[in-house]
């Protein structure tokens, strides 16, 4: 799970990307808006699942996307050692919310961007005229396995019911996931206060300042808290394990050819970003498919007569 608090640095970004009108059409793009004239905005649509506006400059360079090839020019700072030059994050950080956990469960990465998680519009805020920074501080190993994940109907077209059961509508009796993202709060806004005395950050807008109290913290992150990594709906685990929906070899038990391969297979949130741990049980799904079929083939090649 993630909760975001958010600043207004006084201090601008000074690199810029900005994109030119396509030269040239590929399938998958439309193009929503352009008039082609240096300095005027037009808008791109990438295989029709969301609309980006960019700046058509002069001198641009050629960028060739998944879609239309564009043209594309890169202002940096002059010391070229700007924001556009990295990954996107200005500073991350890991750590323990408290000192008796075994292990780092908290990841607090700063973002020079308005960012409260994935929902409808959210790239408006990102995109969004001001000068913006987010703490981003997502809680790992979480305490909290009570989510579900259920049919709607039997219309396999019908979205799922999610229902991420989180803090006390869960299964973490203690409060220990809550506790533990009041303490990243508390913990980002110790790295921030001196920025804030100094002037180099003008204010906090979100919680702000009149959210102290642990309680009030609480309150704020119950309210505004989002997560995208769920996983563990669908666990492979042993024979006698009644919970186990899955064998090693990624079969639903009580089925026939039917195979779950996606983040719903472990039985344990990996860590803290589980692409890495996705791709691994790919390979792993991959490499227990192609054995069967080998040993089906080797099997048939048996019982053929010559």
């Amino acid at each position: 799970m993630h909760a975001s608090v958010d600043f207004i640095p006084r201090r601008p970004v000074h690199d810029r990307v900005t994109v030119g009108p396509p030269s040239g059409r590929v399938p998958g793009v439309e193009i929503v808006q352009s008039n082609n004239e240096p300095g005027s905005s037009y808008q791109v649509r990438i295989r029709g699942v969301r609309s980006l506006s960019a700046i058509y400059r002069d001198h641009p360079y050629e960028l060739h996307m998944d879609g239309y090839c564009h043209s594309i020019s890169y202002e940096p700072s002059e010391s070229r050692t700007g924001m556009y030059g990295s990954n996107g994050a200005a500073l991350a950080l890991i750590g323990k919310s408290a000192p008796t956990k075994p292990e780092p469960d908290l990841f607090c990465m700063a973002l020079l961007a308005r960012f409260e998680g994935y929902r409808p519009r959210f790239s408006e805020l990102i995109g969004g005229p001001g000068e913006m920074l987010t703490w981003a501080i997502l809680k790992a190993h979480t305490e909290n396995r009570a989510g579900t994940v259920r049919l709607r109907s039997a219309d396999p077209r019908d979205v799922p019911l999610v229902n991420f059961s989180y803090f006390e509508e869960g299964s973490d009796a203690a409060a220990e996931d809550l506790a533990a993202v009041v303490a990243g709060v508390r913990f980002v806004r110790s790295l921030t206060a001196p920025l804030i005395a100094s002037g180099l950050i003008a204010e906090e807008i979100a919680p702000g300042p009149a959210v102290a109290s642990d309680a009030q913290i609480a309150d704020y992150v119950r309210n505004t808290a989002w997560g995208h990594h769920a996983s563990g709906t669908c666990a492979i685990g042993a024979d006698g394990d009644a919970a186990a929906v899955l064998d090693s070899a990624f079969r639903v038990r009580g089925t026939q050819r039917l195979r779950v391969v996606d983040a719903s297979v472990f039985p344990r949130i990996p860590g803290f970003f589980i692409a890495s741990a996705v791709y691994m049980a790919a390979e792993k799904a991959a490499d227990a498919i192609l054995d069967q079929a080998r040993a089906t083939a080797h099997e048939r090649a048996q019982t053929t007569p010559s």
